[in-house]
Formats: structure tokens, sequence, C-alpha cells
């Protein structure tokens, strides 16, 4: 039943961090104040706070303490106490919505998606407060909104202040590792309609970053700038719902294309001191070595979940500027040059069925008996792991196209590009010599690649005219303006 009202209802997934305002703003003087001016008992909780604000390995020694303070908040806070106009007053059926940051917020944004449930998961700090803060809004949160619901409290080991070291070299990297399993969908129990699962396979969700320590919200940003998740923050007193929505800019694949090799294998760039320090200034890698920042991993694992992605914009472009390239040097005899060639583009096309090839090189138009084709990739989807086996599948689909229609072409061409003159690994050669074996062996014909060096910091040197500054700060705009020459392509590239 309560599958089926779920998925009745809009569900919103709502991860918030939890600081320790259910504590500091039960002792404000002001509190303290108005149960006196009510005649109502106040009994305080400054002595059990001070005795366990402490680390969360510390939380069973501390049991007695954390009973008596959640005793006091539930009997004392979290009811019978509202505020109204800035007022404290006390009426015995009416909720504390104002009871801390993470309560108040949650319930304003329940406000916000009227007529929808809201599945909690609650980030604590490795702190005990962080935690018995926690199990208080579990506790009681459902009793004052029948729609918010409270499914996990997860407590971040190295995720405090008192360490920086820590907090950014294990407690951030536990928390993006967090966020990521909570943002995940498990496809098995979405198939077994799980209630919670159902939630995990829709973009409603939310970073509610209200509590916890506010050195967190930058960090948070990040990951929900990068994966397109809005933020909700509650200013100081108000009533008022900050968002922080996807802002219109776009992740710089550009940037990933050309910094990949040292962000996926920094300790194989030692030597390389300009790029270290370009990164380290970047947060990338840590002051000291060059072992990846919690920021660098996120971007790191960002790279490799949607690399595929930049297709759509730097892969195109060099498609286009490859094709140009062919269209201005023709390779051999072989003048026509056709783009993103499809079987609707003409009737000889049909053996293509639903494949696509970058270039088709003909010495006459559509004339399948001396052809060559062309593939443009770039140097991460030939070397990294995942990614080339994407490309191998995709040969393997080519090259049952031409054996069945009995079109193999004359030779089959490979343009990878790179950027800043990096020098492709080992690992990248073997690829290759497995692509040309591959080839061989089903279709006969020739193999040879031909590296695109897209180093504009020595293009710019060359070119005066050229700012090196204008070009950094638009490298698509100058890869569109900027023709490729014949300096730019190693041709026939030696992989043996």
């Amino acid at each position: 039943m309560l599958c089926r009202r779920l998925e009745m209802m809009k569900t919103i997934r709502v991860i918030t961090t939890v600081g320790t305002s259910m504590f500091t703003n039960y002792m404000d003087s002001k509190v303290e104040k108005a149960f006196k001016d009510n005649n109502e008992d106040y009994e305080s909780i400054k002595k059990d706070f001070d005795k366990v604000d402490m680390s969360f390995e510390q939380y069973d020694e501390k049991a007695d303490r954390i009973n008596n303070m959640k005793n006091i908040l539930n009997n004392h806070w979290m009811k019978r106490i509202s505020k109204c106009e800035g007022e404290w007053g006390f009426k015995a059926d009416e909720y504390n919505f104002d009871a801390s940051a993470e309560i108040k917020s949650l319930n304003l944004i329940q406000q916000k998606y009227k007529g929808s449930n809201s599945i909690v998961e609650l980030i604590c700090t490795d702190t005990i407060l962080s935690k018995v803060s926690a199990e208080l809004i579990k506790e009681n949160i459902s009793k004052m909104n029948p729609n918010i619901t409270v499914k996990g409290i997860h407590v971040i080991k190295g995720l405090q202040i008192n360490n920086c070291q820590d907090f950014k070299k294990i407690g951030l990297q536990n928390l993006y590792s967090k966020l990521d399993q909570l943002i995940s969908i498990d496809k098995e129990k979405i198939d077994k309609h799980d209630e919670y699962e159902l939630i995990k396979n829709s973009s409603d969700a939310i970073l509610n970053v209200s509590g916890g320590y506010k050195a967190l919200i930058p960090y948070i940003s990040i990951y929900g700038q990068l994966y397109n998740i809005p933020l909700y923050y509650i200013y100081e007193n108000s009533d008022e719902l900050i968002i922080i929505d996807k802002l219109p800019v776009e992740f710089d694949w550009f940037f990933a294309e050309e910094n990949y090799p040292f962000i996926s294998e920094p300790d194989l760039y030692q030597n390389n001191a300009k790029k270290i320090k370009e990164l380290r200034k970047l947060n990338i890698i840590e002051e000291r070595g060059t072992k990846l920042t919690a920021v660098g991993e996120l971007y790191k694992k960002y790279i490799e979940e949607n690399m595929p992605i930049s297709k759509n914009i730097m892969g195109y472009f060099m498609e286009y500027k490859v094709y140009e390239y062919l269209i201005n040097n023709p390779y051999k005899d072989y003048k026509i040059v056709k783009h993103s060639v499809r079987k609707d583009d003409n009737p000889e096309n049909k053996w293509i069925g639903e494949r696509e090839f970058d270039l088709v090189l003909f010495k006459k138009e559509y004339n399948y008996s001396d052809f060559i084709v062309g593939e443009v990739k770039s140097y991460y989807q030939v070397y990294k792991e995942d990614n080339y086996k994407e490309y191998i599948k995709q040969l393997n689909g080519q090259l049952e196209k031409f054996i069945k229609s009995n079109n193999i072409p004359k030779e089959y061409h490979l343009y990878i590009y790179i950027t800043k003159g990096k020098i492709p690994n080992n690992q990248f050669k073997e690829n290759l010599k497995e692509i040309e074996s591959i080839i061989k062996q089903k279709c006969g014909c020739k193999f040879k690649v031909f590296l695109i060096n897209l180093n504009y910091e020595a293009k710019a040197e060359v070119n005066f005219n050229e700012s090196l500054r204008n070009i950094n700060a638009n490298p698509y705009k100058w890869i569109m303006s900027s023709p490729l020459s014949e300096r730019d392509i190693q041709k026939d590239y030696k992989f043996d």
C-alpha cells in the first residue's frame, strides 16, 4: 500500500546536513527567559552539552549524558513551545518547527512541495552532538509533519573541524562517497518496487545545507553543480529558503580532455612542475606530493562517468576540424570527403544500417569499391579502459558491416587528438596495436593513426598576434577559428 501511495504522490529525496543548532537554540538566553517568564520549567543541558562535545567514537561512553539531553529536549523543546513573529510562546499541542535549522528547513521545503512526500537522509559530522541531533530529528519530524520521513542517519568519519588535514583528506572524501551512494540508482530494488528505491529513480533530489558546518557548503555546492542537484539553505533566523539551482554554465570538457592523464595518474607526472603547480592552484592535487584532493577525486570520477558526453562538444568540434583539414589537404587521390555518413544520406549507403561513420574518403562519390573510413577520437577514448572497450565494441560493429556488405575499405584511419603535447604512454600504444590486429584479422585493410596535437600554447608563440590569455579563456573559439595545419598532425604515427 505504501509503495502505491508513493507512486501516486510526488516524492522528493532531501539529503540534509546536521549541525548542533538543536542544542544551541535551546540554550539561547532568550529561550531560557521565555520559559521563566511563562512559569515553565527549564532544565539546562549546558553541562551535558560541554561533556559530549567530542568525536563520535566516544558516543557509547557518554550514553548517560546523551540520554539525559535527549529526554530534556523531547520533553521541553520539541513540543509545547513555538515561535511567532520572533517571540517564543507556549501552547500545549504546538510543535516547535524552530527547534533546529534542520527541522525548520525540512518543513519549509515540504511546504514548497505541497502534496509530496519527503524522504530524508541525515548527514552527520564525526561528532556526538551531530548524531544526537539527527536522532532527535528522526524521532520527532514525522510527528510534526507526517509527509516527512527520515530514512537514514549517516555519520561521516573525519568530517570535523578540529583537524584540518583529516577534514580535507578523510572527511570530504567520505562525504562525497556517501553522497554518491545515496543518490545512485539501485535498479534491482526499483524492479522489486522497493518504496525508497523508487525515489532514487527520480530527478527530485535536494541537498539541504541549512545545518552543519558552514565550511561544507562550498564543497557540497560543487557536487550539486556537477550533478545538477539544487541546494537549499535557510538564512539564519529568517523563514526564507535560499535556492542555489544549476547555474547556466557548462563543464569544461576541453580542460578535462587536456588534464585527464595528469588527474588519472598524477604520480607519472611528478617531474612536470608546471602542470602540478597548475592543478594545485585549482585544489585538484594536494599541497604536498601528487595525491588528489577530495575535489580532485570528485572531478576525476565525474570525468570518467561522463566523458562520453563530451563527444557532443569537443568530439564534434574535432570531427569538423579534421573534415576541414582533409578538404584543404586531400589524402592522396581521395579528394571527396563526407562527414557523418549515414544510410539516409545516399541510396548507396543503405548497407551502413543504423551505424554512422565520422569520415568517409572517396576517389569517386559514394564509390564503395575504393574508399577510406576515418574515425575521430580523443586520446582519452583510446587510452581509458572503459571508453576503450566502448570503442572496440563500436569498431567490431563497423567491421561486421564491412564484411557482410562486402564493402571493405582500402584503409581505416584513426584521428586521435591530444592537447598541449602530451606524450602517449605505453598502454595507449598497446591499445593501438590491438586495434590494428583486429582490423587486419577481420578485414585485411591497412590501419593508420594520425596524431593531432592541439598545443595551442606553442602555436601562440608562433603567432604573435594571438594572445595566449585569450586562447586559454576560450579554447573552443580558438579551435573553431584556427584551422589544422600540417604541423599539427603527425601522419602515420608509429606505435610499435
